[in-house]
């Protein structure tokens, strides 16, 4: 795969937040994660930092001393998942989990309508454990910093996260 902004050059990494490719001249670095610059300057501009930081940041370790993986707990997410949207906020996915929320209201809906038509509660059955697959897949992804998992191809069309910022000249 190459990288989304240089097409001729090969990506070395994803960002954590929107899973664009990037090269090692895109990629950004920051505590052990990963991002594409346009939302590394969103998530700069959306927060100030702590009046008490300091440079000697404690930085998580695993038992063996490596840095720990970033990201959502892949256990959290997949309890949360449970909770029609919540799985995909947990993730940083708002508006993924708002449009969970819609869509699964909207098949309550046709069910109700239909007059108990088995189609649109199979449908409503197999809607439920998607989100709870999709959360768990996505932090796993987040925290293994591989691209989000896209089961439906719609990642080029819709925002993945709200903290992507739009592309500067």
């Amino acid at each position: 795969m190459n990288c989304a902004v240089h097409s001729q050059v090969s990506a070395v990494a994803y960002c954590r937040t929107c899973g664009k490719p990037v090269c090692e001249q895109c990629k950004r670095e920051v505590r052990g994660v990963i991002y594409c610059e346009d939302c590394l300057a969103s998530r700069v501009q959306s927060t100030l930092p702590p009046a008490t930081a300091t440079a000697s940041a404690v930085v998580p370790t695993t038992a063996a001393g490596a840095p720990s993986a970033a990201g959502p707990n892949p256990v959290a997410a997949t309890l949360l998942g449970f909770i029609p949207g919540v799985g995909a906020i947990y993730n940083g996915q708002v508006v993924k989990g708002l449009i969970h929320v819609l869509v699964f209201a909207g098949l309550i809906w046709a069910e109700d309508r239909s007059g108990g038509n088995v189609f649109f509660g199979l449908l409503i059955a197999f809607f439920y454990f998607y989100m709870v697959w999709d959360a768990y897949a996505t932090a796993k992804a987040m925290q293994e910093r591989r691209p989000l998992p896209d089961p439906f191809g719609l990642g080029a069309h819709l925002p993945v996260s709200e903290t992507v910022a739009p592309a500067s000249p």
